[in-house]
């Protein structure tokens, strides 16, 4: 059900996306009125899937870059058939799989789940859970490797 709903909302969404922005915007709302209407009155979903996978898609919305916004949206579609073949245990491997992924990938030489992933503990939670001011900061992070490590102001 959950897949099937899925598929759905994201056909609607790529064809607004795709019709011009007034026509687009009204093909969204009647479209996701009247398929998700039509499939609980035809017994082919359930009232809560519908709610469940309309909030996730409105959640999806919220990401500030629409990057990020495409990245939750593969990963959701590529967690909900781990999730529907094993359950919970399959949903917390694949997680584990995605964070597996982003723990091995870098940006421009730092690894993408830094200062988590790599370094120092108190590097980890003195530089990213409680942040000082950055007039306070007088070295570079220890991820960067810079051969200056002071900070020029």
């Amino acid at each position: 059900e959950v897949i099937l709903m899925l598929v759905a909302f994201e056909v609607l969404l790529e064809a607004g996306l795709r019709l011009p922005k007034p026509i687009g915007q009204a093909v969204s709302i009647v479209g996701g009125l009247v398929v998700g209407q039509a499939a609980v009155e035809a017994n082919l979903l359930s009232p809560t899937v519908v709610i469940v996978v309309a909030l996730a898609g409105v959640c999806g919305f919220t990401a500030p870059n629409q990057d990020a916004a495409l990245a939750i949206r593969v990963t959701r579609l590529a967690l909900v058939p781990c999730a529907a073949a094993a359950g919970l245990i399959g949903l917390s491997l694949a997680f584990a799989g995605v964070v597996y992924r982003m723990a091995m990938l870098e940006s421009f030489g730092v690894p993408y789940l830094a200062p988590f992933g790599t370094g120092s503990l108190r590097e980890a939670l003195g530089r990213s859970i409680v942040r000082p001011f950055l007039d306070s900061l007088k070295t570079r992070p220890g991820i960067f490797r810079a051969g200056n490590v002071r900070r020029r102001k």
